[in-house]
This record gives C-alpha cells, sequence and structure tokens, in this order.
C-alpha cells in the first residue's frame, strides 16, 4: 500500500513546510522511514536515513530535513537541494527528546538527556554555518516531561510539564555565548 495514502491515520512527526512539502515517518515491512509528500503533485519520496529514525521535522523554507536515529543517539540534517546528508556536531550518549529548525534553516535547536539521567534535559542550538552549539538552558526536575520546542531567529521556547503544570520558558539567543 502507498504510504501517502495512510498518511494522517498510521503515521507520526507529520510537518508541513511552507513551499508544500509534509515530512512524515513511516514503517511498512521493516524499519521506520523518512518520506516527503510534495503537496504540489502528489509524489512521494522516501528519504535516506541512518539506523532507527526516531523523530523528523522540516524546516518552514522546505530546504532542510532533521532527523534523529535512535541506534547511534545522533542528530542529522538532510540538505534536499543539494542531496547532502551531514551529521550535526552534538554530545555523546544523548537521547534526543525533540528538536526544531529555524525558518530560515540556518540553526537547529534540541532537547537531550543522558542516558543515565532521564530528567535533566539540556536546551542547545548548533548554528549550521559555524557547526558551533550553544548550551541555552537546563532543566533538572525529576518527573518533568518535554512537550514541545520552537525556534525562532532570536529565541527558543520550550514546553515542559511538571506533574499536572505546564511551563512555558523562553531564552533569548542574543544573550548566549557560543562554545
Amino acid at each position: 500500500e502507498n504510504p501517502d495514502k495512510q498518511m494522517l491515520t498510521h503515521n507520526r512527526d507529520i510537518f508541513i513546510s511552507n513551499n508544500g512539502l509534509v515530512t512524515y515517518l513511516h514503517s511498512q515491512n521493516g524499519p521506520t522511514g523518512i518520506y516527503v509528500l510534495d503537496l504540489k503533485d502528489n509524489s512521494t519520496t522516501k528519504m535516506p536515513s541512518i539506523g532507527r529514525v526516531e523523530k523528523v521535522q522540516i524546516s518552514k523554507n522546505g530546504q532542510q530535513i532533521v532527523f534523529s536515529s535512535n541506534t547511534s543517539s545522533e542528530l542529522y540534517i538532510y540538505d534536499l537541494a543539494k542531496r547532502r546528508m551531514i551529521k550535526l556536531p552534538t554530545y555523546d550518549d544523548s537521547t534526543f527528546r525533540a528538536f526544531a529548525i529555524s525558518e530560515d534553516g540556518t540553526k537547529v535547536a534540541y532537547v537531550r538527556s543522558m542516558h543515565e539521567n532521564a530528567y535533566l534535559f539540556h536546551i542547545e542550538v548548533v548554528d549550521l554555518k559555524s557547526e558551533k552549539i550553544m548550551h541555552l538552558y537546563q532543566i533538572d526536575e525529576v518527573g518533568s516531561r518535554i512537550l514541545d520546542l520552537e525556534l525562532s531567529d532570536n529565541q527558543v521556547i520550550i514546553t515542559h510539564r511538571r506533574s499536572t503544570t505546564n511551563f512555558i520558558t523562553k531564552v533569548n539567543l542574543t544573550t548566549k555565548i557560543a562554545s
């Protein structure tokens, strides 16, 4: 069965770019794959990936796809125009809880936790041009859960839950120093 016909009911991590490209994860008789549906011509393309893909997102401009692989605990970006995959600089032994790509496709924000401490969340941003990592914020509260992450040109918005209360934390990018 064609995976685009099942997209809205059987798939996850569905994102739509401003130019009509839809990314989603789909598993059909094998490992989960990344698919791109072009709404203009209704064509579906399976994208290259590494390991078992856990999360995927497309940039608003439709130029880059970011995805994480749980078999290697790594974060990748695939440039659609150049047909090139790049492993993003991150830290070893991490699990990616959420990530977001900026509208212009120049930065990726992510929330990671170390395998041995699932309630310590590090929020960081990678500048794709310089490949520098900015350490923005840390959440260290037992029982916390990351709900959402958004990235604009100048701030990261983290929505997280502790117990039954939701919190929204905004961190300005211009006040942080790249390491």
